[in-house]
């Protein structure tokens, strides 16, 4: 790929939080180039709260709901606004041997790099993981108020099989307050299901719950956007993985939980992952996905106390990452804080 000074280079991206922040990736390698660069998502996009002052960003174009969704309609709204038409386009799609339009509709071998990797690669620019998010200093005073905390985030928005039972987060949470008596916020959709006794953060945007995540003491959560905002504030998180694995989508500054191990990139897609992971698989819903519920459950025996048990199973890519195995990591990252359990 060739750019050169005149270049203008132009992103069309929809898709969840997270994808858009492993967008920005891609950011500071083009600008360095000293090109124009543009973003484009529909107003009601994730992709507008999460670029918005976007350092790196000449343009983010917020497009009207009812304009045409291909990238000639949109090549010409932008260069009608603007002026200038772009000289690159990227709509950024999954690699395409993915196969998400027929079942079985799953990468036939497990990603051997990055998403980012991979979207380098089609940009045509090293590979760079510089992920960002600019904080306003509303945002960053407003989270101040859970610098005493930790956060945790409870549900994935695409994929159950990605998600650790509600028992296990609430017996976690007696545990953290029990043994450490410290304060628990919970992050995620007002429609996630709450844990007894824990706060849910109402924030006003996402870029407001990602400052309370870099303000807080410590975030707890699972392959989601939570996970990517880490990197992008540089804030050292524990993440719990199911039906994905951190060579995917995972960052080496944190401490990546796979079937109750502490990940390493140098086990790559080996150990500790079981044979079935990872799957990739997404949410039931999904009309070509109807057929792709996990067969691999085995028994859940955690009982978090006054709580009803969500599920007599969980999935086996998750039953690895004990309520004791999390914690043992909990305990060890807030020991080097100077914060021990009691007796």
């Amino acid at each position: 790929m060739y750019y050169d000074k005149d270049s203008i280079v132009q992103f069309v991206r929809y898709a969840a939080y997270g994808d858009i922040l492993m967008l920005t990736a891609l950011f500071p390698a083009l600008k360095r180039l000293d090109v124009e660069l543009r973003a484009v998502c529909f107003s009601s996009s994730p992709a507008k709260s999460i670029l918005e002052d976007n350092p790196h960003l000449d343009h983010l174009i917020i497009l009207p709901d009812d304009c045409p969704n291909n990238m000639d309609d949109i090549d010409n709204y932008t260069a009608s606004l603007l002026g200038k038409r772009a000289t690159h386009t990227f709509s950024m799609d999954y690699p395409q041997w993915w196969g998400w339009s027929a079942p079985p509709g799953l990468p036939p071998v497990p990603l051997n790099q990055h998403m980012i990797a991979y979207f380098c690669q089609e940009v045509g620019v090293p590979f760079c993981d510089e992920l960002s998010v600019h904080l306003t200093p509303e945002m960053q005073e407003w989270a101040k108020r859970y610098s005493d905390y930790i956060l945790i985030q409870t549900k994935s928005s695409h994929s159950p099989y990605k998600d650790w039972p509600l028992q296990n987060w609430h017996q976690l949470c007696q545990l953290l307050q029990q043994k450490l008596g410290l304060k628990i916020g919970q992050l995620g959709s007002s429609n996630d299901p709450e844990i007894p006794g824990v706060e849910k953060i109402n924030a006003p945007c996402i870029r407001h719950a990602i400052a309370a995540l870099k303000a807080s003491r410590l975030f707890i959560g699972l392959d989601s956007v939570f996970n990517h905002a880490s990197k992008a504030v540089n804030k050292q998180s524990i993440i719990l993985w199911g039906s994905t694995n951190p060579v995917a989508y995972g960052y080496s500054q944190n401490i990546n939980l796979v079937n109750g191990v502490l990940w390493e990139p140098s086990m790559g897609n080996g150990a500790p992952l079981l044979r079935c992971q990872p799957c990739y698989r997404e949410n039931k819903h999904i009309e070509w996905s109807q057929d792709l519920a996990c067969p691999y459950t085995v028994a859940n025996s955690s009982q978090g106390a006054s709580f009803t048990v969500e599920s007599p199973t969980i999935h086996a890519c998750m039953s690895g990452n004990t309520v004791t195995a999390v914690y043992t990591q909990i305990l060890t990252y807030l020991n080097k804080q100077g914060i021990s359990a009691r007796p």
